[in-house]
């Protein structure tokens, strides 16, 4: 193409713009294929951080380039957008291959290999419209009604753009808490789920169902249904009996209730219904044959608050109080709350791991007086338990998944008043307070 007269200097800046980022997105592309089959002959590349600093740089680069198509209609969008769209893509984990892309693995290498064939792709289509692989001011269309197009294209951009970002958050959300609990939750297009596995080993038999804050009423009936007779219930709850905690800091049902679903609380109420027994019981305390009940014992398998550690106390009390709307301090002694970063750590590590290892010791207590054990736990717990008790000989011998809630159940209440905003409390904390009994429900 012979153009004998010049662009604008704008227009020959976003030309090297856009060659640049084709040349940093067919780099990134080779040195990732380069770095997975390195990983594969020797276990470890030389070029990991080479290729996370490339990686690092595409993602950005995209997000500019999306604005930059828009704003220099010449651009051609078949090119540019495919680009960005996959950078995007990448940088979520490539779904649905995320979850087995590793340095080293099949699945890496194909992701590298997509990559690297795309940058080519693009490469070849400029140099069949231009003669030259990479974009030239003189070779970019004049264009009429410039300020509309590119009026048009930012709108459309920007829309994109936001519901990209929102987008890419509940990805972000879904794919943490999928990986997190191990599928012990999952999120179809329809509905949110709940993992129940049933363990054996010999003729001893271990449910470990995952619970949720709040789900639709229908889960609670259908995990209390699963509960036999003869089992005994090793229930979640940590109690408060020494009144460490000075008051109730927010209404469990009030999320739910927004959303449409139900609290935990029905899941208490069933499970009521039962005999709440001892770990140790008292001597004359014995109970009468198994075979005769109707309804599962229930043993309170959760810690105390007094058992927690003052930085764990700290962060509870701060994040109460940040709950209630007088902004009351839940300290009988007054002191402000106040949890750090370290503290945060010891929290989250007593909140998880300490009361699954005083779950396991109670089941240890209790392993020759049951032969069924049911586990309602929390799903962040599940991946933990389910190693101790595979390690304890106990093997998986099926699951099943129970719907939590259903989208359209939430959507429906969310958008059917303004009380659906109101997401405080409950349904984004790891536990609630209780005042009867004196428990506070933790995730």
């Amino acid at each position: 193409m012979d153009i004998t007269y010049r662009r604008s200097s704008l227009l020959v800046f976003f030309a090297g713009v856009a060659n640049l980022y084709l040349v940093a997105f067919a780099m990134d592309g080779f040195v990732s294929v380069a770095d997975e089959l390195w990983a594969m002959v020797a276990g470890r590349s030389p070029l990991s951080n080479l290729r996370q600093q490339l990686a690092l740089f595409v993602v950005l680069s995209s997000l500019i380039m999306a604005f930059v198509v828009a704003l220099v209609p010449h651009l051609p969008k078949t090119v540019f957008l495919p680009l960005v769209g996959a950078a995007v893509w990448l940088a979520l984990g490539g779904p649905p291959f995320g979850s087995l892309a590793k340095s080293g693995d099949g699945a890496g290498l194909f992701l590298a290999l997509c990559q690297s064939a795309l940058s080519m792709a693009a490469f070849f289509i400029i140099h069949v419209r231009t003669g030259s692989p990479f974009l030239s001011a003189n070779a970019l269309p004049h264009l009429n009604h410039v300020f509309l197009r590119i009026a048009f294209a930012s709108i459309v951009t920007l829309i994109v753009g936001l519901a990209g970002i929102v987008a890419g958050g509940i990805w972000t959300a879904v794919t943490f808490a999928e990986q997190e609990t191990k599928g012990y939750i999952q999120f179809t297009w329809d509905d949110i789920r709940a993992r129940a596995a049933v363990l054996r080993k010999d003729g001893k038999v271990v449910q470990l169902i995952a619970t949720a804050h709040i789900a639709e009423r229908q889960f609670y009936e259908r995990a209390y249904a699963k509960i036999p007779p003869n089992a005994v219930v090793l229930a979640e709850g940590i109690t408060d009996d020494k009144g460490v905690l000075a008051r109730e800091a927010a209404k469990p049902d009030e999320v739910a209730k927004s959303m449409g679903l139900d609290s935990q609380i029905v899941f208490e109420e069933m499970l009521a219904a039962g005999e709440t027994v001892a770990v140790d019981p008292k001597p004359g305390s014995a109970r009468g044959k198994l075979a005769a009940r109707t309804k599962a014992d229930v043993v309170r398998a959760d810690m105390d608050v007094s058992d927690l550690s003052p930085a764990t106390l700290r962060c509870l009390r701060a994040d109460l109080a940040a709950k209630m709307d007088t902004g009351e301090v839940l300290a009988k002694d007054g002191g402000t709350p106040a949890c750090s970063p370290k503290d945060l750590e010891v929290f989250w590590n007593e909140i998880l791991t300490k009361r699954n290892v005083h779950l396991m010791a109670t089941f240890d207590k209790l392993a020759d007086k049951y032969d069924v054990f049911v586990v309602p736990w929390g799903a962040m717990h599940m991946p933990e338990l389910e190693k101790e008790f595979l390690a304890r000989g106990y093997r998986i011998e099926s699951a099943e998944m129970l719907t939590l809630a259903k989208y359209e159940t939430v959507a429906g209440h969310v958008f059917g008043g303004l009380a659906a905003f109101r997401l405080l409390g409950p349904g984004t904390r790891p536990y609630q307070m209780r005042t009867y009994p004196y428990q506070i429900r933790m995730r």
